[in-house]
């Protein structure tokens, strides 16, 4: 398939393994990390190390329709985790990095999670509920040079999935746009936090407000600030940004 097939039917994931084999070298996201530097990522480098995941995600029985967390600041991890949901039709339920307590441990159990991948600086955060979500059965710690924070020997460290140089490849599990791609929640400020699921031909809808609202152009780069828990950020910026080819900024926070 080329990656000139039609945008609105085309899952995330496999997107970005089309452009892979087309482009692999070409530079599409960076990650600000202030005095330590940024992360640039390739096609290349998405496909790669959201395939790893996949797997990853496999061999500890989340799959097709199962639920899991992301709870991070934004980080490369987030968009890895993301394309590994879409690659093995799981859902990604993306956690603003802010939450704690009582509302980080409803917006687990809410969603049914099955496993949560966290950055190390939300780790306390989520120690903190991690023993009071029911179906929570894997835990995946990534860990950034510039926070400090030591490995946890109770969990495993998603980092050494990441540098390992050989995997057995997943091939893209689904091809419908109409299936769940995440479960985002609401920010509660009347009540409970409600969940709204995001399907993957939401990317779709993305391009067209493209094309009528925001007439981004090739040599444009991208910026936000942003949390990637949220939908701007992922609907003005990162989408855009892999289907369209245009380079785009994140900080972390």
């Amino acid at each position: 398939m080329s990656s000139k097939a039609h945008l609105n039917h085309v899952i995330a994931s496999h997107f970005v393994e089309i452009r892979a084999e087309e482009a692999p070298e070409t530079e599409i996201l960076v990650f600000e990390h202030g005095e330590q530097g940024e992360d640039r990522l390739t096609y290349r480098t998405l496909y790669e190390n959201s395939n790893k995941i996949a797997r990853l995600l496999l061999d500890h029985g989340i799959s097709k329709g199962d639920t899991f967390g992301v709870f991070m600041r934004n980080y490369p991890e987030f968009v890895y985790c993301l394309l590994a949901a879409t690659t093995i039709g799981a859902i990604m339920v993306p956690i603003d990095p802010r939450s704690r307590g009582d509302r980080l441990k409803f917006l687990l159990n809410d969603s049914g999670a099955k496993a949560l991948i966290a950055s190390g600086e939300c780790l306390e955060q989520a120690d903190e509920v991690i023993s009071d979500v029911a179906a929570l059965k894997f835990v995946s710690v990534a860990y950034r040079r510039d926070r400090n924070v030591p490995a946890s020997p109770r969990y495993h460290v998603l980092n050494d999935t990441l540098a390992s140089e050989s995997w057995s490849t997943v091939d893209q599990q689904i091809m419908d746009v109409r299936h769940p791609m995440q479960i985002m929640y609401t920010s509660g400020t009347t009540g409970d936090p409600k969940g709204v699921m995001v399907r993957n031909n939401r990317t779709g809808i993305f391009n067209i407000l493209n094309k009528l609202c925001w007439k981004y152009r090739r040599d444009d780069v991208l910026y936000t600030g942003l949390s990637l828990s949220h939908g701007n950020a992922q609907a003005v910026t990162l989408f855009p940004a892999l289907y369209l080819g245009i380079k785009a900024v994140f900080s972390p926070k």
